[in-house]
């Protein structure tokens, strides 16, 4: 948008926005105008950050309901063009598996690749597990005979996804049991129990 206004010399006016994702409307439109690193796709809402700083003419956004071409054939321009872009995302999607090519966004804050793959959300998590995922693995291979291999095998990111839809306790209680660290035998001596 910022170059089309660039280029034809336009200094005000508005574009108005449609996508059918409701969270990432509210991220990229309605939060402070500092952006935040834990938000999910970090990279497309920093470049939508840049491009309304530096735009001469005003946004807005229009939330469109997704999947309306399931519903009706009476569909009106905004909900049309959604099932188009979705279309085409798909196709592009099905391509970029098969050849994957990595764009710069315009705008984009900074961007962050771990082992070939570019991180656009929990940054956090995937800056700790890339420095500290070896060493963890060979402390706990070294410390129970597990092997390196084995370690491969676990479904991590599955795990993480279970621990954090449990309560706190439970989760507390369950990361002691498989480390060893219960009330029985060695602890309850040390314990003094």
């Amino acid at each position: 948008m910022n170059q089309l206004c660039k280029f034809y010399g336009i200094e005000e006016g508005q574009v108005e926005v449609g996508c059918n994702g409701s969270s990432a409307l509210r991220a990229a439109f309605d939060r402070d105008p500092i952006l935040s690193y834990d938000l999910p796709d970090y990279d497309i809402v920093g470049a939508i950050y840049y491009l309304r700083r530096y735009s001469t003419v005003t946004w807005t956004y229009r939330h469109v309901k997704g999947h309306q071409d399931d519903l009706s054939d009476d569909l009106d321009l905004w909900i049309q063009r959604n099932v188009l872009m979705d279309s085409h995302a798909k196709g592009h999607l099905g391509r970029a598996r098969q050849s994957p090519r990595h764009f710069n966004i315009e705008g984009e804050p900074w961007q962050l690749w771990v082992k070939g793959a570019k991180v656009t959300a929990d940054i956090t998590s995937a800056i700790y597990s890339a420095v500290h995922d070896r060493e963890s693995e060979e402390y706990w291979s070294s410390k129970h005979h597990i092997l390196l291999d084995s370690l491969k095998e676990v479904d991590w990111q599955l795990i993480g996804t279970t621990m954090k839809s449990l309560p706190r306790a439970r989760r507390t209680f369950l990361t002691k049991h498989v480390s060893g660290m219960c009330g029985v035998g060695k602890f309850m001596k040390r314990w003094k129990e």
